[in-house]
């Protein structure tokens, strides 16, 4: 194999940055990337971050209400499905073109969003003008290369 497996890390502000995996699967575009985990807060997604995702979930539902037909009820129904899981068929829809994703790649999802730090999700703007010139200054991003890289020798060597 020349490439067992492909990362497309990247910042949510990036003007030029794309997901590739609603290429690969239309279903996919319901399923957001996986965050690039916050190496020096021991991993996982900032709070920051996490309330920015309820915000915008709610900010779509106000939208919903004041540009569509019924738009009430999709904005009441929408959040709660966001915050509180999607129904069976949803779920077994997108589990499955996760799945498949994962399965041509390894075993791992091919979409990696960047974490934003506090200051740069305070204002996206800004931060869209000097995104793409900031991923190999991002500790977040050599940590995953690092472990990614130790993993894929640590496993052919074995």
């Amino acid at each position: 194999h020349i490439c067992a497996r492909m990362f497309n890390v990247f910042n949510p502000t990036d003007p030029v940055a794309y997901r590739l995996e609603p290429l690969l699967s239309l279903r996919m575009k319901d399923a957001p990337p996986e965050h690039v985990p916050d190496y020096s807060g021991g991993g996982g997604v900032k709070a920051h971050v996490q309330l920015k995702g309820v915000m915008k979930a709610f900010a779509d539902s106000a939208y919903d209400v004041a540009t569509k037909d019924g738009g009430i009820k999709k904005a009441f129904i929408a959040p709660m499905k966001s915050l509180l899981g999607l129904d069976a068929d949803e779920v077994a829809s997108l589990q499955t073109a996760t799945e498949s994703i994962k399965a041509l790649n390894g075993g791992e999802r091919i979409d990696w969003e960047l974490q934003e730090g506090l200051i740069e999700s305070a204002n996206d703007y800004v931060t869209a003008v000097v995104s793409h010139n900031r991923y190999f200054n991002n500790a977040d991003f050599a940590a995953f290369v690092k472990a990614k890289l130790l993993m894929t020798f640590s496993s052919s060597t074995a």
